[in-house]
């Protein structure tokens, strides 16, 4: 009897896993429409809607922290709603990531640092690599910043927020045969 609990309860974990994942890709689907059609209001509202019908699903926690960020909303809730996402999975790599850049935008760059250090071991996605290139280069790094951009190109995800962090800086991105110089 206490096996099929166990059971139970690990299928239900498993299914929550699997819910709270699918959601994260439908919040990253939907913020990157609303980014295209330029109406972060509405990727907002429906993120809002989201927490509020799983209040216990750090992805969508993640997700609207993240949008509003991203959209220079209200820095306090945002770094709230992150805090309180990786409270909840502090081993997402999506969700460290997002601590750190609040941590950035908070002005607080060497408390960024390990969780987007963190983020970029995990999964190194080219706008994480854009996010630890950028606190990396503000605490005076820029050697190891231009490595983790380049490294970012060679990845294919959302090069856009890359290239864009690239060019705030003035560096233009290498052509991938020549990224092995230094």
């Amino acid at each position: 009897a206490n096996m099929r609990i166990d059971l139970r309860i690990k299928n239900r974990h498993l299914d929550f896993m699997f819910e709270s994942r699918r959601l994260g890709d439908i919040n990253r689907c939907n913020r990157g429409l609303y980014e295209k059609l330029n109406q972060p209001g509405k990727a907002i509202a429906d993120l809002r809607r989201v927490v509020e019908l799983y209040p216990d699903n750090p992805h969508g926690w993640n997700a609207l922290g993240y949008t509003l960020l991203s959209n220079g909303k209200d820095l306090d809730e945002a770094f709230k709603m992150v805090q309180m996402a990786y409270q909840m999975d502090p081993e997402s790599a999506a969700i460290n990531d997002s601590v750190g850049w609040a941590y950035y935008l908070k002005s607080d760059a060497q408390m960024a640092l390990p969780y987007i250090q963190y983020a970029y071991g995990k999964e190194p996605e080219a706008e994480v690599a854009a996010h630890l290139g950028e606190v990396l280069w503000t605490l005076g790094d820029q050697d190891k910043a231009k490595e983790i951009w380049n490294d970012g190109l060679k990845r294919g995800s959302n090069l856009r927020v890359l290239k864009e962090t690239m060019s705030k800086f003035g560096i233009t991105p290498s052509k991938p045969h020549t990224q092995k110089h230094k």
